[in-house]
């Protein structure tokens, strides 16, 4: 089994294992995903997981050669699955977008699961959160009451 380290803030800094699934939406005509940059050894496990550490709401990755792209949307046009005819550099049996920056393959993504601890959210094969955003919603428990009033003045 092979683990990645994420660094996760939850106020003080934490590490967690983590994991990602994904699943191949197709191949897509998109321009509108923020960019990560190029990554060696590109998969889209290795994008997925890129993506969930820069924002929690990500769940769409697209890859198009060997730059990493994330959406919380997919809203591209969708194209001929033979238009994405790149092999990732990291595994030759995925896909990895088409001949142009805007040519990509998309996938949905799910990082997890996760744990509430009391140093915050970590990985864990059994987790009870199925992803970061909503395990750090649950860690953060209930609102503190707010303060008593004060006193009444003195006579």
């Amino acid at each position: 089994m092979r683990c990645v380290v994420v660094l996760v803030v939850l106020g003080a800094a934490a590490c967690t294992l983590a994991q990602c699934t994904t699943t191949v939406v197709g191949c897509y005509d998109v321009s509108d995903m923020d960019k990560l940059g190029p990554m060696g050894g590109i998969t889209h496990e290795k994008c997925a997981l890129a993506c969930a550490q820069t924002n929690t709401s990500y769940t769409y990755g697209g890859i198009s050669g060997l730059v990493c792209y994330c959406s919380i949307n997919n809203d591209g046009t969708k194209l001929d699955d033979t238009s994405c005819n790149l092999q990732c550099m990291g595994d030759a049996t995925e896909k990895c977008g088409g001949i142009t920056s805007n040519i990509k393959t998309i996938f949905m993504f799910n990082c997890g699961p996760y744990d509430c601890t009391a140093s915050g959210c970590v990985y864990s094969d059994s987790g009870q959160y199925p992803n970061l955003a909503l395990c750090e919603n649950a860690c953060a428990g209930p609102s503190p009451p707010p303060p008593p009033p004060p006193p009444p003045p003195a006579n």
